[in-house]
């Protein structure tokens, strides 16, 4: 399959992210994202913004949840999204979003990453809530609007 190719069945992971906030700021946020129907595998996006907030962070390398490790099960670091419209690789690149996020760490953290995005067109998904545990030091909320960009 190839960039073009639509699909309803992306997952997403969260892998490294950089922001901070005064009352306004911003922030890049790298995702992998993988689709079977579409035969995508990890694609990288960076999605950069600007929005309010407070505070900052700076992190990556996604963990698995302490649950997987202790019940030995495979960790899957992917979180499953509702596609309000089925989307391909080049319909999210250069499209709009809106992200918020709120976490805290040192040395391990975890938060949560509410991600939606859009072009001209169509909305492709929508508030769509990712969660996990990451190495990384920082404490932050912020909502911030940007561009998803493929890399």
């Amino acid at each position: 399959m190839s960039r073009q190719t639509r699909a309803n069945d992306w997952e997403i992971c969260g892998v490294a992210q950089i922001g901070g906030a005064a009352t306004v700021g911003g922030g890049a946020w790298f995702f992998t994202m993988r689709s079977r129907e579409a035969a995508i595998h990890a694609h990288p996006f960076i999605f950069t913004g600007y929005g309010l907030g407070f505070g900052g962070s700076i992190g990556g390398a996604v963990l698995p949840s302490p649950i997987d490790i202790v019940q030995g099960a495979k960790p899957n670091l992917y979180t499953k999204i509702r596609v309000d419209m089925a989307f391909s690789i080049d319909d999210l690149n250069c499209s709009g979003g809106r992200l918020s996020t709120m976490g805290a760490g040192f040395a391990i953290g975890g938060g949560v990453v509410v991600v939606s995005a859009f072009n001209f067109s169509r909305v492709m998904f929508n508030s769509q809530e990712t969660y996990g545990f990451t190495a990384g030091v920082g404490a932050s909320a912020m909502v911030v609007a940007g561009i998803w960009k493929a890399l």
